[in-house]
């Protein structure tokens, strides 16, 4: 029983300690932080670094330059090109395929016409040699004659 109480006893000191503790290094950080000095040399300092930076990525590229590897902005400027063209050829397969489709549709219809022109010639041809020539040139030869009569 007292070991319980000795061991909560002690684990509460250090919790409290470890409480005063992080409120003492929170007010050392805000009074470190929390300065009109810290954000002045902090701003000069991510200039110098920005600057620095912007140096070093010139120099790379003269480099690359130099040794003929493409530069970031060369790949970025592919990759757009090559995007631009995806999008031509994926414009150009649907075109493809609506004339595909519209070509199919239009043999299907000149499949039916030449069915339907021979089905005619068929008949045609059938109904010439069913009637002779000369008999029928007699008949409008004689309806002729009688118009002429009746005159």
């Amino acid at each position: 029983m007292w070991g319980n109480f000795y061991m909560n006893r002690k684990h509460t000191d250090q919790v409290q300690q470890y409480k005063q503790q992080e409120d003492e290094w929170n007010k050392y950080i805000l009074s470190t932080f929390n300065s009109h000095h810290f954000v002045y040399q902090t701003g000069k300092w991510i200039n110098a670094h920005i600057d620095e930076v912007i140096e070093k990525r010139k120099i790379a590229e003269l480099w690359l330059e130099i040794l003929y590897v493409p530069t970031k902005n060369d790949i970025a400027n592919l990759a757009n090109k090559v995007i631009k063209h995806e999008d031509r050829v994926d414009f150009l397969e649907d075109q493809l395929f609506s004339l595909n489709k519209e070509r199919r549709k239009t043999i299907e219809v000149l499949k039916r016409t030449n069915s339907e022109i021979t089905l005619l010639k068929n008949f045609l041809e059938s109904e010439v040699k069913q009637e002779n020539p000369k008999t029928e040139l007699a008949l409008l030869k004689e309806e002729l004659v009688g118009l002429i009569v009746g005159l």
